[in-house]
């Protein structure tokens, strides 16, 4: 992760776990950067610009090819209709919301992946970490992340990203509000981007009282390794996913003296954010690019969230109390 060498550091937020976490350029954020101190940091110092396609001597507007203003770098093509919420812009939105939570919440890290092509900026939300957690040294990191995408046609995210520090898993909850926060098909105020980061705390305290839950719920080894099978049984794959997270369960997995993984379904929960976090990529480089994009918006993230789902219906973890 990248420094900033011509100020003074602030007594940094962000620590060696942290870091392994955020992959492709990545940088820290300080209060005294500028919007392009920050951009600069990452190498995304740009504006995109749009060009009508052309072929044969014809222009066809209604397809347009987005380029890199500092390189001329292609970054996707998509249609006229599809609007583009500048890296800049982008940048503000996200420092405007922070402003506007009293300083609970602060532009902490900023990262692109592919060149540019996807863009993430990230904040700890240190307001909501789980002592209880810290006393049995099972430490989560709760991470409001927001990403926009310049090369595919994907409408910008806003997830939590959990940071599981003994192991550097990383699980998220995707936010959802009933109006689309970020959308690139029409022009964007903050107005549309506060209730959706806002929700994203609810989704923090939300992930710890699911962590509370599974780890007061025992489960014994051959029950969970029959959960992963029948999980996995539709999959193509069914034989060889099942392997590798029955092995994990037997003797693999990271953090395995903590009780808090131990004889529970929250052992069984990290045992599957073991294998979508580290296992299913060829390499164990933790700074694996696509590895990370499909933890925050892909199969990764979203196998997660069909095994949690899959336990509670299920009936092998206690329902959630109902919120008013």
């Amino acid at each position: 992760m990248a420094n900033n060498k011509n100020k003074k550091m602030p007594t940094s937020k962000i620590t060696k776990a942290d870091s392994k976490l955020f992959r492709g350029t990545a940088a820290e954020v300080h209060s005294f950067m500028s919007n392009e101190d920050i951009l600069k940091s990452i190498g995304c110092n740009f504006d995109v610009t749009r060009v009508a396609h052309e072929y044969k001597g014809q222009t066809f507007n209604e397809v347009q090819h987005w380029h890199r203003s500092d390189n001329d770098g292609l970054l996707g093509t998509f249609g006229s209709r599809r609007q583009c919420i500048q890296p800049s812009v982008f940048v503000d939105y996200f420092r405007n919301f922070c402003e506007a939570s009293n300083k609970e919440i602060s532009l902490d890290v900023v990262g692109s992946l592919d060149g540019g092509k996807t863009f993430y900026m990230a904040s700890k939300l240190t307001q909501v970490q789980n002592n209880n957690f810290d006393k049995v040294g099972d430490k989560t990191d709760s991470w409001l992340v927001v990403t926009d995408y310049y090369g595919e046609s994907r409408a910008p995210k806003v997830i939590v990203l959990f940071n599981e520090l003994v192991c550097t898993n990383g699980m998220t909850r995707q936010i959802r509000e009933k109006h689309t926060a970020f959308n690139h098909l029409r022009e964007m105020t903050f107005d549309d981007v506060a209730p959706v980061l806002e929700s994203a705390v609810r989704e923090s305290k939300a992930y710890a009282d699911m962590k509370e839950r599974f780890i007061s719920t025992p489960i014994k080894l051959e029950r969970a390794k029959k959960a992963v099978q029948k999980f996995f049984e539709d999959d193509k794959m069914e034989q060889h996913r099942t392997k590798i997270v029955h092995n994990i369960l037997e003797d693999g997995l990271i953090g395995k003296e903590l009780t808090s993984r131990q004889n529970n379904v929250w052992g069984l929960v990290s045992a599957m954010t073991q294998y979508t976090s580290h296992n299913r990529t060829q390499a164990a480089d933790v700074k694996d690019e696509k590895t990370f994009k499909s933890q925050l918006d892909g199969s990764r993230g979203y196998m997660n969230k069909r095994f949690i789902d899959f336990l509670e219906s299920e009936m092998l973890v206690k329902p959630a109390l109902a919120t008013v």
